[in-house]
């Protein structure tokens, strides 16, 4: 499982002429375009968390989630603003999810940032994982972002990869933790 970690964030600025050009094309075209290509290679469809499907989750593959995710939790993040869940399913089969968030700031433009990300192994390199962030990133333009961003642990060479064939750079920065 790719989980992403506060330690290495990356960025990806959108020039102004793509910017155009994907604001030009609906949320919904960009979506359905991707669903139905990945339904098509491998019978999986890409939904956002919803409180109707939180209701009936399905079953979830292995190393998809760090751990199994709560009727009671997923019923709270559907609702929660500012934050979504999409998962990819596969023959009834919760088999990769990404989260989400936007992020405010007083001084710019909302941010999006990817939380977890999670692809069952089976189904890696089949075009889960860039069809939960295209979803995402559709998500996040249409909140207003500009920019997305996340972190991996340094050694996650899988992750950097990935990220990398996104157009990801790599930025260094401190990370600190502690508790509440």
């Amino acid at each position: 499982m790719i989980r992403l970690l506060p330690c290495v964030p990356v960025r990806v600025h959108w020039p102004p002429v793509v910017r155009k050009a994907r604001f030009q094309q609906t949320a919904r075209s960009i979506f359905m375009t991707l669903a139905a290509r990945l339904a098509a290679m491998i019978g999986t469809t890409i939904e956002r968390l919803s409180p109707e499907l939180a209701a009936v989750f399905p079953p979830v593959a292995d190393d998809v989630f760090d751990a199994m995710p709560t009727v009671a939790h997923l019923e709270k993040l559907a609702l929660m603003p500012g934050h979504a869940l999409f998962v990819a399913i596969g023959g009834g089969v919760v088999v990769g999810q990404l989260l989400a968030m936007i992020q405010f700031q007083a001084d710019r433009s909302p941010q999006l940032y990817i939380d977890n990300l999670g692809v069952a192994p089976p189904f890696k390199r089949q075009g889960v994982a860039r069809g939960l962030f295209e979803a995402a990133m559709v998500w996040g333009r249409d909140g207003g972002c500009e920019q997305v961003w996340l972190a991996t642990d340094v050694g996650n060479a899988e992750a950097r990869g990935f990220y990398a064939s996104l157009g990801f750079t790599r930025e260094a920065a401190d990370v600190y933790s502690g508790s509440l």
